[in-house]
């Protein structure tokens, strides 16, 4: 009877342990210093080797002797043993022999499961060993820096260590810090790894919550990057970081996520003295990308159609309509908004209810009373979705060939590869056409980039494609952490609000980004600027410009001009109306300067 029990139970500890493991190994945000995979599985082992142990050394010694002493022995015998079956030094032909001679019907069971413990302890002990040695390591490393700024990255991925190197460059002797690193077996992980060591990064196999840097020095700079693959992830870390770092001065959060939930949980948290950014990566590079061109878009549409009387068209053509391409559009929307010009923007996607699913974005900005309006006073823009086109068809050619030539396309299909052919593609087709217009595409990796960047063909002709969004670029200092677009934003919004909403607020971040934006692109493009400019032109582009973002964001008309009105969690809003309806006091508000 004993030996039926014990090895139902040791069967069940088994069970639990390698469950327990699995579902750490799938939520590792329930990672505590103590609750790992490793931990678990090895704390399995040795109470399942000492439950399998006890009807062993009962049948050697207590079924001899009986007594509390032989109790004891018994017990402390299989303690023992079940420590030397980690070290291989357990009496493996006894236990054996007498398992078999046990006369269970479980007998061969029992033989078969203490051999897979005994064969598994010693591999887990040796895991166990270099997981402390490596986090010995560097947590030596680490202490020996314990004055310097410190960038603390929660996971080693090709964005991680985009900006590890960049930063490196300008902080040659900062402590560079990843969490969270497996060397691993595949080629890739090796790689990054190795990328890492050469940059004298310290990288600890344990989660950044496991990690402890409360012993760094209060006079140096933290600056923590919630960069994983896991957007959830990001997310759970983030909120325990912000509670954790949340009365050091000094200290500054980066997560990287553009869910709504990150949104609502960066404006709700208790940061205190913690500092915390968040990067949307999609309209970030669509940011960069509008900042850039400074105007240069309403340029080349007026070089391509003349410098004649009369309002300029601005084409643009965006193939792909996934997270890059949806941002484009909702941003090229309020940046067209410029006196003189109207914007067409041509957009192709496979999915076949595109087009509704970018008006469930923003259902007033394709609303028929405005999109393709050209009243005075309101945001002048045309949007025409060809949902269920795929770009690699004929019906597309077609299409494309028959529709307003472009003055710049976008190509955002999803992966390097497709947009890449499609760039070379969309290349030949604008030259059937006898046109040459500006070609951007998503390119995120960098060697890749520079080598469409340069790319000719058989007689030499440039196909003058320009690879946006790689991660040399996108993940860089000056984008990150010391972005001119961003930095110009915040003195804007500083003229009437705090420095703390601008950064708690996506509402606040974001009008500010997109308003720094138009008005480099006015001054790009020469357009109402100068000595003296006309206030009530300059009054009316902004209102235009500023109803066309708002619908871009999602909000709609609150339906009366009483203030009161205005809902921002309906997205409901009392100024979304023609200027010509606005007050003196409304119109003062949109003098931008």
């Amino acid at each position: 009877m004993c030996w039926d029990i014990c090895f139902w139970l040791m069967t069940a500890v088994i069970a639990a342990s390698v469950c327990g493991a699995v579902w750490l190994a799938l939520r590792p945000e329930k990672k505590t210093p103590i609750m790992t995979p490793l931990n678990i599985l090895l704390g399995g082992t040795f109470i399942s080797a000492y439950i399998g142990l006890i009807p062993v050394y009962k049948t050697v010694i207590f079924d001899e002797t009986g007594g509390a002493a032989g109790a004891v022995k018994t017990g402390m015998l299989a303690l023992v043993n079940s420590l030397q079956v980690f070290s291989m030094d357990s009496d493996a032909e006894m236990i054996l022999s007498t398992v078999n001679e046990s006369g269970s019907r479980l007998a061969g069971a029992y033989s078969l499961t203490m051999a897979v413990l005994s064969a598994a302890a010693p591999v887990l002990t040796f895991g166990f060993i270099v997981s402390f040695l490596i986090n010995f390591s560097a947590y030596r490393r680490y202490l020996i820096r314990w004055y310097r700024d410190a960038y603390i990255f929660t996971e080693l991925n090709d964005r991680s260590l985009a900006l590890a190197r960049d930063l490196r460059m300008g902080h040659r002797r900062a402590a560079i810090v990843f969490t969270d690193v497996f060397p691993g077996d595949d080629e890739v992980s090796a790689e990054r790894y190795d990328a890492a060591k050469a940059l004298g990064a310290i990288c600890f196999k344990k989660d950044v919550l496991a990690v402890d840097f409360s012993r760094h020095s209060s006079s140096a700079e933290i600056s923590i990057f919630a960069v994983g693959t896991d957007e959830s992830e990001n997310i759970s870390q983030s909120m325990k970081l912000i509670e954790k770092f949340s009365s050091r001065k000094r200290t500054t959060l980066y997560i990287f996520s553009d869910s709504v939930e990150s949104e609502i949980a960066v404006a709700e948290a208790k940061t205190g003295q913690l500092r915390v950014r968040r990067v949307n990566e999609a309209q970030s590079l669509i940011d960069r990308i509008l900042w850039e061109d400074s105007g240069r878009l309403f340029l080349d549409a007026k070089e391509i159609h003349g410098r004649g009387p009369g309002t300029v068209p601005v084409n643009v053509t965006v193939l792909g309509m996934g997270r890059y391409g949806s941002a484009m559009v909702r941003s090229l929307a309020w940046y067209g908004q410029m006196k003189g010009y109207f914007i067409n923007i041509d957009v192709y996607e496979a999915d076949p209810l595109a087009e509704e699913h970018f008006a469930y974005i923003c259902p007033e900005l394709m609303a028929p009373e405005h999109n393709g309006s050209t009243d005075e006073g309101e945001a002048k823009y045309k949007i025409t979705i060809h949902s269920g086109t795929d770009v690699f068809t004929r019906s597309f050619i077609e299409a494309f060939k028959k529709g307003l030539p472009p003055t710049r396309i976008i190509v955002s299909l999803g992966s390097d590869e497709r947009n890449i052919r499609a760039a070379v593609d969309a290349r030949a087709f604008c030259e059937q056409m006898g046109i040459h217009p500006v070609i951007q595409a998503v390119v995120h990796d960098t060697d890749t980039a520079e080598v469409v960047n340069d790319a000719v063909d058989l007689r030499n002709s440039s196909y003058d494609i320009q690879c946006i969004g790689d991660l040399d670029d996108s993940f860089s200092e000056n984008v990150v952490i010391n972005s001119e677009l961003v930095d110009q934003a915040l003195k804007r919004h500083l003229a009437w609000g705090s420095e703390e909403e601008f950064w708690r607020y996506e509402y606040n971040f974001r009008s500010s980004i997109a308003s720094a934006i138009h008005q480099r692109a006015r001054v790009g493009c020469g357009v109402l600027t100068g000595e003296d400019p006309d206030v009530d032109q300059v009054r009316d582009l902004e209102h235009c410009r500023w109803n066309a973002y708002m619908r871009s964001i999602g909000y709609i008309y609150s339906g009366s001009r009483d203030k009161s009105t205005r809902n921002d969690l309906g997205r409901l809003h009392h100024d979304l109306v023609n200027t010509s309806l606005l007050t003196d006091n409304d119109r003062k508000k949109d003098t931008n300067i």
